[in-house]
């Protein structure tokens, strides 16, 4: 765990994920999307990257549109809830989710906002949504940390 908050701690003072060593590569984000929707599932999911020069959130993957749920409140690192758990570090876990008639067009019932914390501090938050109630659970959490923590080992060695 050292290793990957070593490497972390290389470019955390970096703007733009994009621009940075093993980060530059699309693919990147491709292989990481590709492992969350193999080890935990989601029908939607929106990646945040936290700028580092002032702590807000920048979307930089999304599929099936994103979602993040009470995306119209502005919290200080950014919107809805992804902008919330980004600032306080707690995970969401919404296994069955009540939504009106007006929500149709995206069923979420099942939903999960995770903050990636390295060296202290907030630098990915992950919000997945799935149309099953009960999809997500504590084990989905600590599964999607896991995979984190060796999806970003296996790229330092």
């Amino acid at each position: 765990m050292q290793a990957v908050s070593k490497r972390f701690a290389e470019y955390e003072d970096e703007e733009n994920p994009l621009q940075i060593g093993f980060l530059h590569e699309k693919s990147f984000f491709h292989q990481l999307v590709r492992g969350i929707r193999e080890k935990i599932g989601f029908q939607w999911i929106s990646l945040y990257w936290v700028q580092k020069s002032d702590c807000t959130l920048q979307e930089v993957s999304l599929l099936e549109h994103g979602f993040n749920m009470i995306d119209g409140v502005q919290f200080e690192n950014g919107n809805g809830l992804a902008g919330w758990v980004a600032k306080y570090q707690r995970s969401i876990v919404l296994k069955h989710v009540h939504r009106g008639q007006r929500f149709k067009s995206n069923p979420i019932k099942s939903f999960m906002c995770v903050p990636i914390i390295r060296n202290g501090d907030t630098a990915w938050v992950v919000n997945l949504g799935h149309i099953s109630p009960n999809f997500y659970s504590d084990h989905s959490l600590k599964k999607l940390i896991a995979y984190f923590d060796q999806f970003f080992m296996e790229r330092v060695f």
